[in-house]
Parts: C-alpha cells; sequence; structure tokens
C-alpha cells in the first residue's frame, strides 16, 4: 500500500471511463468540499465492500477504507492540498477531487 501510485486515466478507455476514471451512471456525492476533513459520500449504486483509496496530488496513497455502505462519513486528519478520492466497487469506479483546507 506504501509503494502504490495513483495516475488519473487520461483518455477515453474500454470499460466505458473518462479522464479521470468515472462512470458515467454512477451518481457519487463528496461534501463538503473543500473540508477540513469531515466529509461525506453518498452514492446511488451499492458500494458495500468497495474500496476507497485517497491519494495525494503527487499520486502517493494516503488512506485505505472498505465501504459499509453507499453513504460514509470519514473524519480524516489530512494536511492541506488537493487528493483524489477514487472508489471501486461491485464493478463500478469513479474518482473525485477532494481539497482539505
Amino acid at each position: 500500500m506504501e509503494n502504490e501510485v495513483f495516475i488519473p486515466h487520461s483518455r477515453i478507455n474500454q470499460d466505458n471511463t473518462d479522464e479521470l476514471g468515472t462512470i458515467d451512471d454512477i451518481v457519487f456525492d463528496l461534501y463538503p468540499n473543500p473540508s477540513n476533513g469531515a466529509f461525506e459520500i453518498n452514492c446511488n449504486r451499492d458500494l458495500k465492500g468497495g474500496d476507497v483509496n485517497i491519494y495525494s496530488a503527487e499520486g502517493k496513497l494516503v488512506h485505505h477504507y472498505i465501504l459499509e455502505s453507499s453513504y460514509e462519513k470519514f473524519n480524516l486528519n489530512l494536511s492541506s492540498g488537493i487528493y483524489f478520492m477514487k472508489i471501486d466497487a461491485n464493478g463500478y469506479k469513479t474518482t473525485k477531487k477532494l481539497i482539505i483546507n
């Protein structure tokens, strides 16, 4: 996990993902954003058992979490900056930018 690096997709792939790896039919809310580290996610898909990986802007994995439902609350101690939250659950993949103040 420490050596894992995430680089967002740069083009449309065969699995219908766009440049940040999101699938068009997934609705994924991340709020508040910007955040102080306390935020919530809500999705229209079943995410139970899915992986949440949060990466720094440099691509370093800084947090991993296994989802228990399609709605989750987080309270993370992250330095100010830009992060990417990547969710991979039940065949659905999506990535959102997370800003920490």
